[in-house]
């Protein structure tokens, strides 16, 4: 899996814009409530991206990345391709209220109440020498690594069911068949050519998601073993995904 990561810093090769605030008051107020449906998880992501676009904050990346796979998985909700819907759509909403308030501490100034590995993240986005691909990486890590194991954690998923966990990889599974999206956004915030052939490209970010969901999913499931040593083991799961995070920073120093 350590090859496949060191092979993805070679796909990042442009310098991003520098990151700037861009959410006013009344936005930064917005994104304080938390959000009760998937309807409200996919607008409020939508409209991130659009504002964060407009001012050319490279914040817009992740967002708008993560609007098109929760467009992906809507899409399959609506063609009732889930065995239970309800689980699904409870998991996106969670999700998506774990990013909103790591975005409002950030925004607020109160980066340092975040996730260890949204503060890497955060901070990166404010410098010069990271590229485009390892700021989104280091979002997708911090999203993924931390947030999606707390998500399952916090809803007390049934590992056990064999529907709940087909249902999560049919989302893996998405995630997989909407990387044309993840790359249209990518190329957005970065307009040098290619490093890798697309198909390369791709075939690397879909082998890492997957592997990362794999692993959330598997941290998770050991967490919930142990209900009086969740918080401790939740603390282990936010220093192993800060130290993923420093790794990606690494990889981007290295092929400079």
């Amino acid at each position: 899996m350590f090859l496949i990561l060191a092979i993805m810093g070679s796909l990042f090769a442009s310098q991003p814009v520098m990151a700037s605030t861009c959410l006013n008051a009344q936005y930064l107020e917005k994104i304080n409530q938390p959000l009760q449906t998937s309807d409200e998880a996919r607008e409020l992501i939508h409209d991130l991206s659009i504002s964060f676009r407009a001012c050319g904050d490279m914040r817009g990346l992740f967002a708008e990345v993560y609007h098109s796979t929760l467009e992906a998985i809507q899409a399959k909700i609506v063609s009732h391709h889930f065995e239970n819907t309800e689980l699904v759509k409870k998991i996106l909403v969670a999700h998506t209220n774990l990013y909103r308030k790591a975005l409002y501490l950030e925004q607020s100034h109160h980066l340092n109440q975040a996730p260890i590995s949204w503060r890497i993240a955060f901070q990166s986005l404010r410098s010069e020498k990271y590229k485009p691909g390892t700021l989104l990486v280091l979002s997708m890590n911090a999203h993924i690594a931390y947030d999606m194991a707390k998500t399952l954690i916090d809803l007390e998923i049934p590992f056990h069911s064999k529907s709940a966990k087909r249902d999560y990889q049919k989302i893996t599974q998405i995630l997989r068949d909407s990387m044309e999206s993840l790359w249209v956004a990518f190329r957005i915030y970065d307009h040098n050519h290619l490093v890798l052939p697309k198909s390369a490209e791709l075939k690397i970010m879909i082998e890492w998601a997957a592997w990362m969901r794999d692993k959330a999913w598997n941290d998770a499931q050991i967490c919930s073993k142990n209900k009086n040593q969740i918080q401790s083991c939740l603390k282990s799961l936010d220093h192993q995904a800060g130290e993923l995070a420093l790794y990606y920073k690494k990889i981007n120093f290295l092929l400079h």
